[in-house]
């Protein structure tokens, strides 16, 4: 590894762009709302290309990991022991607002333990999803019909 790779494998250089990429809108939005914006993820740390943090939620704290890949800054190894990681091998949302955490860290936003009755003038609101791609319909919207 050069001395370049050894520098940003310490540094987090990610956006919030790259990071939506990784768990896709709907877990980008939860992980925002959920826990980043309510000043739920604590202890938040980058080195040798391994992102962490505690992530508290009703009274509980989960640490959660992950992985960044040399050179494919699109693709994330989720290190997360909840289910949704383990089981089913999903990016989660506590992955996501760790990394979340992380990249508002170093913009100077992030206020860890900041309840979300506080006002916040670094909350982040949750971004419309994207429109769908030149020549492709956009996704059908569902809903649920109560039973008959």
């Amino acid at each position: 590894m050069s001395k370049k790779e050894k520098d940003n494998a310490n540094e987090f250089d990610f956006t919030l762009d790259e990071i939506r990429i990784w768990g896709g809108d709907r877990q980008y939005v939860e992980a925002l709302e959920q826990y980043a914006n309510k000043g739920d993820v604590l202890n938040a740390r980058f080195a040798n290309g391994i992102g962490e943090a505690d992530i508290t939620h009703a009274g509980h704290t989960l640490h959660t990991r992950f992985r960044t890949l040399p050179g494919r800054r699109q693709m994330v190894e989720n290190l997360c022991p909840c289910a949704s990681s383990q089981r089913d091998g999903r990016i989660c949302v506590h992955m996501l607002a760790a990394a979340i955490g992380l990249a508002l860290r170093r913009d100077g936003e992030l206020r860890e333990g900041v309840s979300s009755a506080a006002p916040t003038a670094g909350r982040l609101t949750a971004l419309p999803p994207r429109r769908a791609r030149a020549g492709r319909a956009p996704r059908a919207a569902t809903s649920l019909r109560p039973p008959r």
